[in-house]
């Protein structure tokens, strides 16, 4: 039950995601042109030790992205909270686990789809990395993935309106993110 409930979320979540050309192009296109205009900027970075500056710019923009797509993903429960969604939502049988594991597993998706997009257009400019090595690197900010949006959205549900949620997010996420290491 849990697994039919789990995908009816995913598919509704996974179908607005889908509508929203805006969101899907520059999801995509963002961290594209990062890897375009500073990957190049980056190839003669001496770093010291073996490797090229391909091998720190990519993990860094995977992680980028979990880090920033998954933070932030609350705020359509926010919106869906006050347009009266989240109350209908929870008036039916689904469970409230499954209403959390459909939005956040639509999250998780969406990474991947970004990340494979993104692996693959480094692998084209000069990226020289394993295997094993790429899928490790998208297990694990997957898992940060699913963390953090199950955090932003549990944190969403307590934010009364955006501009309560937005600076809480962001006093969060953008320390984190240019922290070293």
């Amino acid at each position: 039950m849990l697994l039919h409930d789990t995908a009816l979320v995913f598919g509704r979540c996974a179908r607005q995601t889908l509508r929203s050309r805006f969101h899907m192009l520059f999801g995509v296109l963002t961290p594209l042109l990062y890897l375009v205009f500073f990957g190049p900027l980056l190839t003669r970075l001496p770093l010291g030790g073996h490797g090229d500056s391909w091998q720190v710019l990519v993990p860094g923009l995977l992680l980028q992205l979990g880090l920033f797509g998954a933070s932030f993903a609350g705020f359509g429960i926010v919106l869906e909270k006050q347009w009266g969604v989240v109350e209908r939502m929870r008036a039916t049988p689904v469970s409230r686990l499954a209403l959390l594991l459909g939005r956040v597993l639509r999250d998780v998706v969406l990474f991947v789809v970004q990340a494979v997009l993104l692996v693959l257009a480094a692998l084209v400019m000069g990226l020289r990395a394993p295997l094993g090595g790429i899928l490790v690197g998208f297990a694990f900010v997957a898992a940060l993935t699913v963390i953090l949006a199950s955090l932003s959205y549990a944190l969403a549900l307590r934010a009364s309106s955006p501009q309560e949620f937005g600076p809480v997010v962001n006093a969060v996420t953008v320390p984190s993110m240019c922290c070293p290491g």
